[in-house]
């Protein structure tokens, strides 16, 4: 696994890209390129900049996280990345919503997940949920650990095993042998 960690100089491709829209096309190009790898996965920032729109259109299938605090509030501006992406990736699936900062005890959240499986059920299946802990995650990244190495017990760990199962399972592949989904 080799690991590409985003950086300030990134921002000089948004204005690069702007500038002419037949460079979008090129990180699936370069991509396309490489060898020796399962999967590439590519975070892409929100919004509708030219760097994430790029990342969207370099890929074959996207995961979308919904942040359910948030409900459903981006899912326009996910629409309109998905038809500009398109032109670039003609094949681009949305595999599946990754809802998160779930809690299960809140009825807002419980409704959201509800109207993210039964609403959007046409445009990608909603996964299991990943629980609300953000503090977790902060202080993971802040002594920059994975965070199944930073707190292993944690029920965390568990909870991306599993995404990464169900992302498999919808790829039509099976995980790893020994490993959990």
């Amino acid at each position: 696994m080799d690991l590409i960690p985003a950086n300030t100089k990134l921002s000089v491709g948004d204005s690069v890209l702007y500038d002419d829209q037949n460079r979008m096309g090129q990180l699936r190009a370069a991509i396309r390129r490489v060898q020796g790898y399962d999967f590439v996965l590519i975070d892409a920032p929100p919004g509708r900049t030219a760097m994430a729109l790029a990342g969207v259109a370099a890929s074959d299938h996207l995961l979308i996280p919904v942040n359910v605090a948030k409900a459903l509030d981006n899912i326009d501006n996910v629409a309109e990345v998905l038809t500009t992406a398109r032109r670039f990736s003609p094949t681009l699936s949305v595999l599946a919503l990754v809802p998160h900062s779930f809690m299960r005890n809140t009825r807002h959240h419980k409704d959201v997940l509800r109207g993210m499986q039964e609403d959007l059920a046409a445009l990608a299946p909603t996964t299991t949920p990943i629980s609300h802990k953000d503090t977790l995650y902060d202080d993971a990244t802040l002594y920059q650990q994975p965070i199944a190495v930073y707190a292993p017990r944690n029920s965390a760990p568990e909870e991306y095993r599993r995404l990464a199962g169900e992302v498999l399972a919808l790829l039509g592949m099976q995980p790893a042998a020994g490993a959990t989904s």
